[in-house]
């Protein structure tokens, strides 16, 4: 089987010598996109072809015997989604949906006519794989359901191995990465952890913001960007400066990105691949639930989290690590559930897949 894909394989090539405007395009503007996308290439062993949401429809119907999207958050009452509507429509071979999720945070919400009409030819979908519960209620007020699988995110099976967490003794805890935004929503935790800074080794992977990616490679230092981030971090702007600049990442391989990661002792904040990467890579993790989006695959794939009305209580890390509990087998049972949902979509379509997920199994 031949399959075109809607999506990218996570791994940008020659990014040294790229600038961040064709990076950040590249990688839809936000860096966590490449976690599920790395996911799903290497989920999916049939002979496949990349491309954007706006392809060559007449070479693809010709070329082709079915279509994944590699979707996120798109039902979402801010996006017009008719463009990937008019895919669709127009396809002439079978397709499906890997992941699709909603960024809906109140009772009432209102959807574009664009996006109306994307979900409406999801009805011809060969499959649907969304991240939890909310948004298969969501698809089902519109008649979507019968070709609905809940599956959560499928960076959930990037690693392929059945038991793989490392387990966390937090008096042993010295290096500790942080997936977090960087914006006000946040600012009281980043203020406790700038003081903490003498106590635990804290690295920043930045995901979306390109002020602050252009700090991760010290090409265009905004004097207003510092300002603002010291300001966010409660730190005195020359102190915050050098500090701010040593401890900041940015990832566009994912395989780099993990490997990375493998050094630290624990995970936390509220990206949700940044985290999901770093638990992958076997280093325990805590997502900082702070919108439905985040609190639907949380809570579906029963990883660790809590949310960040919770976390704000603790006066600083060592107290929250103290009191931190996860029940490991509790996610290793949901995640083999997720995971037989996962794969007998592929199966039902004859979509070959990589024989080691069954090690998962």
């Amino acid at each position: 089987m031949k399959i075109a894909i809607i999506g990218n394989n996570g791994r940008l090539e020659n990014t040294y010598k790229r600038d961040i405007d064709d990076l950040f395009l590249s990688c839809g503007y936000n860096t966590g996109n490449l976690v599920y996308w790395y996911a799903v290439d290497s989920h999916i062993c049939d002979e496949k072809e990349y491309f954007g949401w706006e392809p060559d429809l007449d070479y693809i119907n010709k070329n082709f015997d079915f279509l994944i999207f590699v979707a996120s958050n798109q039902l979402n009452p801010a996006w017009d989604m008719g463009i990937l509507g008019n895919v669709f429509d127009k396809l002439k071979i079978p397709f499906g949906l890997i992941g699709l999720g909603s960024q809906i945070d109140s009772g009432e919400y209102t959807f574009k006519q664009g996006t109306l009409k994307f979900i409406q030819t999801l009805k011809n979908a060969a499959f649907v794989s969304v991240r939890g519960e909310f948004t298969a209620d969501v698809l089902d007020k519109y008649g979507v359901n019968d070709n609905v699988y809940i599956t959560g995110c499928p960076s959930n099976f990037i690693n392929f191995e059945k038991n793989f967490i490392k387990g966390l003794d937090y008096k042993e805890i010295n290096k500790i990465v942080v997936n977090m935004n960087i914006n006000g929503k946040f600012s009281s935790v980043l203020k406790n952890l700038y003081k903490q800074k003498d106590e635990y080794i804290f690295k920043y992977i930045i995901q979306d913001d390109k002020n602050i990616v252009n700090l991760c490679r010290e090409k265009s230092i905004d004097k207003g960007v510092i300002r603002h981030l010291a300001y966010l971090f409660g730190a005195n702007k020359k102190e915050f400066y050098n500090y701010f600049i040593s401890n900041i990442e940015v990832f566009f391989n994912v395989e780099c990105w993990m490997e990375f990661l493998r050094k630290f002792h624990f995970s936390f904040g509220s990206r949700m691949h940044g985290n999901m990467l770093a638990f992958q890579s076997g280093v325990m993790s805590l997502f900082i639930t702070h919108d439905n989006r985040l609190s639907e695959l949380v809570k579906t794939m029963k990883v660790p989290h809590v949310s960040l009305e919770e976390f704000n209580n603790y006066k600083n890390i060592t107290e929250f690590l103290k009191s931190f509990n996860f029940d490991l087998n509790e996610y290793y049972t949901r995640r083999k559930e997720l995971l037989k949902v996962y794969l007998s979509m592929f199966e039902k379509y004859n979509i070959k897949y990589n024989g080691k997920l069954n090690n998962i199994l």
